[in-house]
């Protein structure tokens, strides 16, 4: 794992992002500047219609939420009751009201259940990237090992950025695909090292 094996799959990654970025047939390019341009609409107009312009309401009017119950939250389920309270008071705009969560994992646990559940989140996150990254660590020079550690590592850290956007763990499809390949990884590492034990 020195620089020089680390360095060629970063460029190479990089590299296809930045090709997509650029092939019009990947609608890459389109979904990025819509992007930019509904934040920019968002913070100099307001413009709360779009998908970007809505999740930014939403985290605004859930950080109001967050500032009066900090520490236990509002309880699970209780979101829109209390963003309706803020439509009513005209601190946020009405298309708001119409979403069930803030589409943001961490936002929402936060605000359902304090800092408590938005640090439970976290270690839901940073417990298996410790693991797998220790275990790349300590079994360098075993393949296998470091196949097995690196697909849990993507696996955690693609959810883990979705997180930033979207309510993961409220469907039931995706945690239990989580857990479940977090599970078979983990399971496979430690027949590994069980079977090299023996």
């Amino acid at each position: 794992w020195s620089k020089k094996v680390r360095v060629p799959p970063v460029l190479g990654i990089v590299g296809i992002l930045f090709v997509a970025y650029l092939t019009p047939q990947t609608g890459v390019k389109v979904r990025i500047d819509n992007a930019v341009t509904n934040v920019i609409s968002w913070a100099e107009n307001g413009k709360s219609n779009t998908s970007s312009g809505v999740r930014l309401e939403m985290w605004r009017a859930s950080y109001e939420i967050i500032k009066e119950n900090p520490m236990i939250g509002v309880g699970k389920g209780n979101y829109k009751e209390h963003v309706q309270v803020l439509v009513n008071q005209g601190k946020v705009d009405e298309i708001v009201a119409s979403f069930d969560h803030p589409h943001n994992e961490y936002i929402t646990n936060f605000l359902e259940l304090g800092i408590v559940g938005l640090l439970a989140l976290i270690l839901v996150f940073l417990s298996p990237i410790s693991y797998f990254l220790n275990t790349i660590k300590h079994h360098a020079c075993d393949q296998q090992e470091r196949v097995l550690a690196v697909a849990g590592l993507i696996l955690v850290l693609h959810y883990s950025f979705y997180s930033l956007t979207a309510g993961v763990f409220a469907h039931q499809s995706t945690t239990l695909f989580y857990s479940i390949f977090l599970v078979i990884i983990i399971g496979l590492s430690t027949a590994l090292n069980k079977n090299k034990i023996v």
